[in-house]
């Protein structure tokens, strides 16, 4: 979940698929992986297949640095505000680590 919010921007819907694992996070609740979590992790496995990782800037549109920090990692996206992508989520990412 850590690393999918920092390119939640990116991924129409993501916030809706994700909710299924919502309870998993909860303290003093049983961690139950069910059909709808199995079905929801598959989703989000075949989103980020399809995501592209690596495109070449677009002249003229200013770029977006995005990070998330834990205690152990740091993770950055650098994209562009697209609106003409068929990403779906408005924008594009250019690098992923």
């Amino acid at each position: 979940m850590g690393r999918l919010s920092y390119i939640r921007h990116f991924i129409l819907g993501l916030a809706t698929i994700t909710g299924a694992f919502t309870h998993l996070l909860k303290k003093d609740k049983p961690y139950v992986w069910g059909k709808e979590c199995q079905e929801a992790y598959q989703q989000v496995q075949q989103l980020i297949a399809k995501l592209p990782t690596v495109k070449a800037p677009i002249s003229g549109l200013p770029l977006k640095l995005y990070l998330a920090t834990t205690n152990v990692a740091v993770g950055a996206l650098l994209g562009q505000d697209d609106h003409n992508w068929g990403g779906g989520g408005g924008g594009r990412a250019l690098f992923i680590t």
